[in-house]
C-alpha cells in the first residue's frame, strides 16, 4: 500500500504471491528458515517444526535443490507450508493456491479449516465460489477498491453474482423469439445454485408460424467454460401432433454434487 496504516493484534502470517519471502538462490531448506525468520517464527520454533513443515509441502527431494530450480507450484507447496505451521492468530491467503495439483489444494483447504476451528481466522481472498463455502461462513466484497457488500458469505456471494449475471435473455426477430428464465428454489432473484437446491430453467419460445414440437437443448458450464451438464426435450415426445405458436419448455435440475462454481446458459 501506498498510504494507510494497520493495528496488528497477535501474529498475522500471510501468502500472497508465489516466491515471496523466498531467495531463489537458496535451498529450499534455507527458505523454510528465511521465510519462517520474515513471518516472526524462531529459529528455535522452526527447528520443532521442520519435519512437518517438509512432510507436509511434499518437496522433501529437492530440499537442497535452490528454489529458482522450482516450479511455481512447489514455491507455493513450500511456502503455504511454512505459514500454515506458524500458528498465525490471522492467516491471509491470496489466489496463489489456484497453482496447486488438486491433492495439495485439498489439504491446503484442510489445514485453513484446522486454523479456523482452533479459533484463529483465515483471511481468504477468491474469485472461487465453491471453495470459498467450503472455508468461510463470513464475506467482503470489493469493487474497484471499496467494500461494496459485507455480511453472511451467501448474500455477499449473491451480491457478485448480481454484479455479474443476469438472470433472464431474449433472442430472436420478428419472427422467433426465445426467452430464457432461471430460478433457484423457486426464487428468480438468486443465482448461487448450490448443492441440494433446485434449478429450474424455464424456456419460452414464439414464433409467427405454428410449429410442430420445436426442440431445446441446455448446456451448464463451469466457470472455466467448460460443459459439465447436457438435457435436451429431443428424446420425449411434447408435440402432442399439434402445431402451435407458442411453446413452454420447464427444465427442473437437483444440484447433487456439482464442482462449477457457477451455471452460465446458452
Amino acid at each position: 500500500p501506498t498510504s494507510g496504516s494497520a493495528r496488528i493484534l497477535g501474529r498475522v502470517s500471510s501468502l500472497l504471491e508465489v516466491g515471496t519471502g523466498f531467495h531463489p538462490e537458496l535451498s529450499g531448506r534455507d527458505n523454510i528458515y528465511l521465510n519462517g525468520t520474515i513471518l516472526g517464527m524462531s529459529k528455535r520454533e522452526i527447528d520443532h517444526k521442520f519435519d512437518e513443515i517438509v512432510d507436509f509441502s511434499g518437496v522433501a527431494r529437492f530440499l537442497d535443490t535452490p528454489t529458482k530450480r522450482y516450479s511455481s507450484g512447489m514455491q507455493v507447496r513450500l511456502a503455504f507450508s511454512v505459514a500454515a505451521h506458524l500458528e498465525p492468530d490471522v492467516l491471509i491467503v491470496d489466489e496463489v493456491l489456484a497453482v496447486g495439483d488438486m491433492e495439495f489444494q485439498r489439504r491446503c483447504l484442510g489445514k485453513m479449516q484446522e486454523v479456523a476451528s482452533g479459533g484463529r481466522t483465515v483471511l481468504f481472498v477468491s474469485h472461487n465460489m465453491s471453495t470459498m463455502g467450503q472455508l468461510c461462513n463470513v464475506g467482503m466484497l470489493l469493487s474497484h477498491g471499496r467494500i461494496t457488500a459485507t455480511g453472511e458469505l451467501k448474500h455477499v456471494a449473491q451480491a457478485y453474482m448480481d454484479e455479474l449475471f443476469t438472470t433472464q435473455s431474449d433472442a430472436g426477430d420478428e419472427s422467433l423469439r426465445v426467452s430464457v428464465t432461471t430460478a433457484i428454489d423457486d426464487l428468480e432473484s438468486e443465482k448461487v445454485w448450490r448443492q441440494g437446491s433446485q434449478l429450474t430453467v424455464r424456456v419460452s419460445v414464439w414464433s409467427r408460424e405454428a410449429v410442430q414440437g420445436p426442440a431445446v437443448d441446455l448446456y451448464l458450464q463451469s466457470s472455466a467454460g467448460r460443459m459439465v451438464f447436457a438435457q435436451s426435450d429431443r428424446f420425449i415426445d411434447s408435440s402432442n401432433g399439434s402445431s402451435q405458436h407458442n411453446w413452454v419448455f420447464e427444465f427442473r435440475l437437483e444440484n447433487t454434487g456439482f464442482v462449477a462454481d457457477y451455471m452460465t446458459l446458452d
